[in-house]
C-alpha cells in the first residue's frame, strides 16, 4: 500500500532522515548559541581587561598559592615595576612591602585567606621601585572555591601620599592660623583691660590704645589675606577695575607700614610714569605684603627702598631690602601656601600667606612676580602691571 506515492519502507526512510535533519538543526542552532555566548564571554572578558588596564587605581590579583596573577591599571605609575617584574612573584616577597609595615599586610592577607573578611581595607606604606615611599589604601575581595577554599584575591590600591600631605598641611594650617590670631587678639584683650585699671596716666591710656590698634590691625591683615586667597581658590577673585596712581597707593602703604615697623629707612623712587589700570585695593594689598615683609625680615634701622618705573610694556615696581636673605632652596617654595622664609623656631610673626596673595593678586592682572637674593645681604621682590592699552597721558610730578 503506498502513502503518497511512497512505499512503508520509503515513507519510514523519509521520516527518519526528517528527524535526523531536525536533530542536526537543533545541533546547529545549539552551537550558534554556544558560539554566540563564547563571543560574548570573550568580549566581556576583553571589556573588564581593558577596564582594569585603564583603571586610576592599581589593579593585582593574587591566586590561592599568594603568587601574583595580574599587575595591571596604575600598578606601574604608582609602584614603578612593569607587570613582567612582579606576575609570578609571591605577594609576600614583593619589592614593594615597606619593613615596616609588614606586619599589616600579613594580616590583612590572613583574615582574607581564611575567610574571616570576604573584602577588607588597609592603609599601609609602600615603596617605589626608585626607592620612595608611598602611604597607599588596598581595597581587597576574596573569592572562595566550592570547597572553602581561597581561589583569589583582588586588590585595588589608590596611592593617598598626596591626600595624606593635604590634610597634614591643613592641621597645620589651622593650628598657624589660630596661633597668629590669638597673638594679636591677646594683644588687644590684654591692652584694653589695662587701660581699664584706675590710676593710670593719660599717656599710659593712650600707649595701651595704640597697642590695641596694632593689634587689631594685625588681626586685619592676617585675614584680608586668607580671604583673598580664599576668594581665588573659589573662583571668586573678581577685580574692580580703575585708573591708579601706584605711587600714591605706594605712599599709603608705607605709612601703614610704619605703624608697625617705625624703625626702618622708607625709600621711594619713581620715574615719570602714566597712571595704571587695575584694581586699587588688591595692588595696595600686594604693595603692603612685600614692604611688610621686607620690614619684617630686615633689621632695624636698615633701609627699604620701593622703585617704580614704566618701559614699553609694563609698569615695574620692586621692593629691595637688608634683610636675612634667601637659599636658592628657600626661593624655590617660596610661593606656595604656608611657606616661611626663616626656621620655623625663629620668633618671626606671619603665617606666610603674603606672598601667595601677591602671586595671586599679581596673576589676576595679567601680570609676574619674581625674587632675586643673596643669603645674609637681602632680597628684591619686582612686579610688574601690563600697560593699558590706550595709555592715559602721563603725569608730571
Amino acid at each position: 500500500e503506498q502513502t503518497n506515492g511512497f512505499i512503508p519502507s520509503e515513507v519510514t526512510l523519509l521520516e527518519s532522515l526528517a528527524s535526523d535533519l531536525s536533530f542536526g538543526i537543533r545541533v546547529l542552532r545549539e552551537r550558534a548559541k554556544i558560539a554566540e555566548a563564547q563571543e560574548r564571554l570573550k568580549e566581556n572578558e576583553e571589556k573588564l581587561r581593558l577596564h582594569a588596564d585603564n583603571s586610576p587605581l592599581a589593579i593585582i590579583d593574587i591566586d590561592s598559592n599568594f603568587t601574583v596573577t595580574r599587575w595591571a591599571g596604575a600598578a606601574e605609575e604608582i609602584f614603578g615595576y612593569k607587570s613582567s617584574e612582579m606576575v609570578g612573584k609571591s605577594a609576600l616577597d614583593l619589592k614593594i612591602i615597606y619593613e615596616p609595615d609588614r606586619e599589616i599586610i600579613e594580616h590583612t592577607i590572613a583574615e582574607l585567606a581564611n575567610g574571616k573578611n570576604r573584602t577588607s581595607s588597609a592603609v599601609n606604606r609602600n615603596i617605589t621601585k626608585d626607592g620612595r615611599i608611598l602611604w597607599c589604601t588596598w581595597y581587597n575581595s576574596v573569592l572562595f572555591d566550592e570547597k572553602g577554599k581561597m581561589s583569589s584575591i583582588m586588590s585595588e590600591v589608590q596611592d593617598i601620599t598626596e591626600i595624606r600631605e593635604m590634610d597634614r598641611a591643613k592641621d597645620e594650617f589651622i593650628s598657624l592660623v589660630s596661633h597668629e590670631l590669638k597673638n594679636p587678639l591677646t594683644v588687644i584683650l590684654g591692652s584694653a583691660q589695662t587701660a581699664l585699671s584706675p590710676g593710670l596716666s593719660e599717656s599710659d591710656i593712650k600707649f595701651l590704645l595704640q597697642n590695641t590698634l596694632e593689634g587689631a590691625h594685625s588681626m586685619d591683615q592676617i585675614i584680608n589675606n586668607l580671604l583673598e586667597l580664599s576668594r581665588y581658590q573659589a573662583n571668586r577673585l573678581k577685580l574692580a577695575t580703575e585708573e591708579m596712581d601706584l605711587v600714591t597707593l605706594a605712599r599709603k602703604t608705607i605709612s601703614q607700614v610704619k605703624r608697625g615697623y617705625p624703625h626702618h629707612v622708607y625709600t621711594l623712587q619713581a620715574g615719570n610714569i602714566g597712571l595704571a589700570v587695575g584694581d586699587p585695593i588688591r595692588i595696595e594689598r600686594i604693595f603692603f605684603n612685600l614692604i611688610e615683609n621686607a620690614a619684617k625680615y630686615s633689621p632695624e634701622n636698615s633701609e627699604i627702598k620701593i622703585d617704580i618705573v614704566s618701559d614699553k610694556a609694563n609698569f615695574i615696581v620692586s621692593v629691595t631690602d637688608k634683610g636675612i636673605g634667601m637659599t636658592p632652596e628657600n626661593i624655590a617654595g617660596l610661593f606656595e601656601p604656608f611657606k616661611r622664609l626663616v626656621d620655623p623656631k625663629e620668633h618671626t610673626k606671619g603665617l606666610g600667606l603674603g606672598l601667595v596673595v601677591c602671586k595671586r593678586l599679581v596673576e589676576a592682572h595679567e601680570g609676574n612676580i619674581s625674587v632675586t637674593s643673596v643669603l645674609g645681604k637681602g632680597s628684591t621682590f619686582t612686579f610688574t602691571i601690563p600697560m593699558p592699552k590706550q595709555a592715559p597721558a602721563k603725569k608730571k610730578r
